[in-house]
């Protein structure tokens, strides 16, 4: 059976169901990973411009926040002393989508 499937919306259009990705994963470093009281984040971004910085819990609550508006290279540190120990989503908001990557607190 080769039938696809659309989502339709109340109006019976059809919606997109993918969701565009920046492919820039590895230009960004968490350090040290598991962290204990700070992160480090490096950006390597020459063409994007970071506008925030998210971290959320496994839950999906948004535990902490950072606002960059700047473009390239960059280093920030966040104070992750307050969160418990556990597993964490950073996501990086840029001018060109979404960045996620993983991290751990452990004290």
């Amino acid at each position: 059976n080769n039938t696809r499937s659309t989502i339709l919306t109340s109006n019976g259009c059809s919606a997109p169901t993918g969701i565009a990705e920046i492919n820039a994963a590895s230009y960004i470093n968490l350090y040290p990973n598991p962290a204990n009281s700070s992160i480090q984040v490096n950006f390597l971004l020459p063409t994007t411009t970071v506008l925030t910085v998210k971290a959320y819990d496994m839950l999906g609550n948004e535990m902490m926040t950072s606002e960059v508006h700047k473009m390239g290279e960059q280093n920030i540190t966040l104070d992750v002393s307050s969160l418990s120990t556990g597993l964490y989503i950073l996501v990086v908001n840029t001018d060109q989508g979404n960045i996620a990557k993983r991290f751990t607190v452990v004290h």
